[in-house]
């Protein structure tokens, strides 16, 4: 297990859209998260203060903290362009090159090597076997990877369940490492039912998931 500025950095963004969703679930009135819109630069970079407006019945304006970012809520008497699901986009693409470099060592070797990043900002790298690498299924696990020796990069079945796992208890991405490249599957906003039906299918009646059929699905 270790931390580095990159891991604390992706936990701490991943840590705020999780306390927006739940400000925002916790809102009087029927909000839809798809229509927040958040001043995504300030949200990536941390800053100091970073501004949601939110559409709602009448004029407001909420706070929180968290760490060492203000998070101030305007909630605001019409309709609101929505543009939450870029900060989740922008988190996965992070993470994705994450991933790569600290696994690019592992991926010539003979056995599948996983990553976790959890929420506290810490890492775990762990060995698994030619096939599969096993890990407990925690609700403070916010990112994964693992390679696929001499293999291409697409899940498997066992690969698709514990993705699933992973975004139904709002984690954010998972991603698989192979010769060929990086696919990730990650939530933008939160993992809709019909999605996740997709993907149970795809998993039983295919039982893999590669990059073709992943555009063939058109998620959310």
């Amino acid at each position: 297990m270790y931390r580095d500025s990159d891991s604390q950095r992706l936990a701490q963004v991943a840590r705020l859209l999780l306390t927006i969703e739940d400000i925002v679930e916790e809102l009087p009135g029927s909000i839809d998260v798809d229509s927040v819109h958040m001043d995504i630069d300030s949200a990536m970079n941390l800053d100091s203060v970073v501004r949601i407006r939110v559409a709602g019945d009448r004029y407001e304006v909420l706070e929180e903290d968290l760490d060492s970012t203000k998070l101030v809520f305007e909630i605001v008497p019409h309709g609101i362009a929505g543009n939450l699901y870029r900060a989740y986009t922008q988190l996965a693409s992070d993470f994705a090159r994450y991933s790569m470099k600290t696994l690019r060592n592992y991926i010539a070797e003979p056995t599948e090597y996983l990553l976790l990043l959890l929420s506290t900002g810490d890492s775990v790298i762990m060995e698994g076997f030619e096939t599969k690498v096993v890990y407990p299924s925690k609700q403070y696990i916010l990112f994964t990877a693992h390679t696929h020796p001499r293999g291409p990069a697409m899940l498997s079945r066992r690969d698709i369940f514990s993705t699933l796992d992973l975004l139904s208890k709002r984690g954010f991405a998972s991603c698989v490492i192979g010769y060929d490249g990086e696919l990730c599957i990650y939530r933008k906003l939160l993992l809709v039912e019909e999605d996740y039906e997709k993907l149970l299918a795809v998993a039983n009646d295919i039982g893999y998931l590669d990059l073709r059929i992943l555009t063939e699905l058109k998620l959310h």
